[in-house]
């Protein structure tokens, strides 16, 4: 349910505030039903408030939250699958701060925030060479990358080599330019790369996923934020000719001139440009900033000043452009970037650092210990077949003992060995002393961070906390539902006596009904009455009225028939309501408002005010219910420890 998402996230993000001191936050405040709660229990949810009342107020409402987890409870809905899987799922989540060191997260995202406010200009070449491929095709790769390297440094021109030598598809049309980029553009190894470069200097090979890169930095300058534009494109094929290249120029030159002469930017998108997927909203694009489009269309939009103005015709590979500055802002500060460094270190390889060091600082608390005799026979074991994931270890032949241990944990060799099939080889070496090193690793930290994860919520009492407080409030709202929100929906019979008994309550507005004649001629107060008294009583006394005082074809008589409340029609407040005739005036014109019949307020109709009754009906079930629990669950407060609370408060 929507409430029940919305407390996930904003529990997810809430850490207690310690409002005071330590001394009696253990103390027992009170118990209900038997079940002590302890005065720093209440602390946590005193300081997740925003109201006002006084804290004997919040003590009450406290309570009232014990009692209907103590009702949920005993209705054993903490033993429902779904609720398991909602605690669980948040546990886990919120476990996964815990399970990385901190200190090396926050200097993680300190560097990415520094990376995001420095752009830098980048070329590069491609050697492709895919992660998997065998040790002599890496090599060749390398080797094919160091002599590309060569030749830049001893005076060929970046842009010639890499037309001549990258694997980079986009080589063709950018002769290896990249333009601008920031901070999780590219992959982790070719960004450390880029942004530990001095400019003009070429990188040695950079390894990645995709091969071997060549990287040159030939600018660096602070981050200008984003911007907001629309824009108007006349497109160009792939591998256009140079006379389609020149048509395109002369449409948008005919259009930047129309533009100047005052024609709507709007518009001239929606009628000439080829961006339909921008055109019907005016040329408009969503924010954008360095990297995330095209460079030549970002470098013009960002040199716009001031919003309003628009750009000269821009080319770029897809065509040629006019560009319109709608809005521009600053770069984030680090707080308002938090949320996307926090989502891109989760999926970045940066991640996996912190998380290292976690491991390192682990092993040191919980005496780990590998056994040499137990790791000798393994490198003794490990011939290329089971380096190459091609073979595995004799099970037979495996001696009984324990390969590492930590705390009071265990990893048998047998157990190792297993996990070294199931897994396979985490490295590509033919060396068994590297294989065996990896994959103890490995396996050391799959299961020192699980031993960790299960010793949480004893290990952390905040993280305990945060668990149970979520839990308890997914119970009062689940109890809640069952025994409020669902019975006033549920029970058509009791919302309608409590409609009888409560309509009073929902009443019509007063109204009247009335003939109201504006005779729009100032000072013309004599003729409408005249024409009124002489013709009001007749039939077609309207008629005669509006052919006395409408003359010339003009309408100077209005003749308005309705019902009207308080507050809806001029000159009405001002009068008396009560059945008869009364004269007044109206922006300086005379009327004359026949009132005849005066609408006394009256219960609405059930089905009208059906939403609003049922909200009420709800809240009525719910105070029975409260008013139920407090005699069904004793509540014993200590006094002396809640006047403590007071004074520290």
């Amino acid at each position: 349910m929507r409430k029940t998402r919305l407390l996930l996230i904003s529990l997810l993000f809430f850490f207690p505030i310690c409002l005071i001191g330590q001394d009696w936050r253990d103390e027992i405040l009170m118990s209900v039903n038997g079940e002590n709660i302890t005065a720093g229990e209440f602390a946590r949810f005193y300081a997740k408030q925003s109201g006002e009342q006084n804290i004997d107020g919040y003590l009450e409402d406290f309570i009232i939250y014990k009692l209907k987890i103590a009702d949920a409870l005993n209705e054993k809905l903490d033993n429902s699958q779904g609720l398991k899987a909602t605690v669980k799922g948040y546990r886990d989540q919120l476990a996964r701060e815990y399970l990385i060191d901190k200190n090396t997260k926050e200097d993680l995202l300190r560097t990415g925030y520094d990376r995001l406010m420095t752009e830098l200009h980048v070329w590069h070449i491609l050697v492709q060479c895919p992660s998997n491929a065998m040790p002599a095709d890496t090599m060749e790769a390398w080797m094919t990358a160091t002599k590309i390297r060569d030749r830049i440094i001893k005076g060929e021109l970046f842009e010639t080599v890499a037309k001549g030598a990258s694997d980079d598809p986009t080589v063709k049309s950018n002769g290896g330019d990249l333009g601008y980029l920031t901070a999780f553009q590219t992959t982790m190894p070719f960004e450390n790369a880029a942004y530990s470069l001095p400019v003009g200097e070429l990188s040695y090979p950079v390894r990645s996923a995709d091969g071997y890169h060549i990287i040159k930095v030939t600018d660096k300058r602070p981050a200008r934020g984003s911007v907001l534009v629309q824009h108007i494109m006349k497109a160009l094929p792939a591998g256009h000719t140079e006379e389609e290249n020149k048509e395109a120029e002369e449409e948008i030159s005919n259009i930047y001139e129309k533009l100047k002469n005052g024609e709507s930017f709007d518009e001239l998108a929606r009628t000439e440009s080829d961006h339909k997927a921008s055109a019907s909203n005016g040329g408009r694009l969503d924010w954008f900033g360095v990297g995330e489009t095209i460079s030549e269309f970002a470098e013009a939009a960002f040199s716009i000043s001031e919003p309003g103005d628009f750009s000269v015709p821009v080319k770029t590979p897809a065509g040629w452009h006019i560009i319109r500055l709608i809005d521009k802002k600053a770069p984030l500060t680090f707080d308002e970037a938090r949320p996307y460094l926090e989502s891109q270190l989760m999926q970045s390889s940066l991640l996996s650092i912190a998380r290292e060091v976690l491991v390192d600082s682990l092993k040191k608390e919980y005496s780990y210990e590998v056994d040499p005799s137990s790791a000798q026979w393994f490198i003794s074991n490990s011939d290329t077949l089971v380096t190459r994931g091609l073979a595995y270890y004799d099970m037979e032949k495996i001696p009984e003992g324990t390969l590492y241990s930590f705390a009071d944990q265990r990893m048998s060799n047998g157990e190792f060995a297993t996990f070294v099939k199931n897994r396979g080889p985490m490295v590509k070496t033919d060396d068994p002393v590297l294989f065996v090193d990896v994959m103890i690793e490995a396996s050391t930290a799959e299961r020192i961070v699980m031993y960790e994860d299960s010793r949480l919520e004893n290990k952390y009492p905040e993280f305990r906390n945060l668990v149970d407080d979520f839990r308890d409030e997914i119970l009062a709202f689940e109890i809640s539902g069952q025994k409020m929100w669902e019975q006033g929906n549920n029970d058509t019979t009791g919302l309608k006596e409590f409609y009888e008994k409560n309509k009073g309550d929902y009443l019509s507005a007063k109204s009247v009904d009335a003939i109201i004649y504006t005779y729009r001629v100032k000072g013309g107060d004599k003729a409408l009455s005249k024409a009124y008294n002489k013709f009001f009583r007749k039939d077609d006394g309207e008629r005669l009225m509006s052919e006395r005082l409408n003359t010339r074809n003009d309408t100077l008589l209005i003749i308005e028939k309705g019902t009207w409340k308080e507050g809806e029609k001029a000159g009405l407040d001002s009068i008396d309501w009560k059945r008869g005739t009364e004269k007044t005036t109206v922006n300086g014109y005379p009327v004359i408002i026949r009132i005849s019949g005066v609408n006394r307020p009256e219960p609405l109709p059930f089905e009208d005010v059906r939403e609003e009754m049922l909200e009420r009906f709800t809240e009525t079930i719910g105070n029975m219910w409260i008013e139920q629990l407090k005699t069904n669950y004793p509540v014993k407060v200590n006094d002396s420890v809640f006047e403590e609370i007071k004074r520290d408060i």
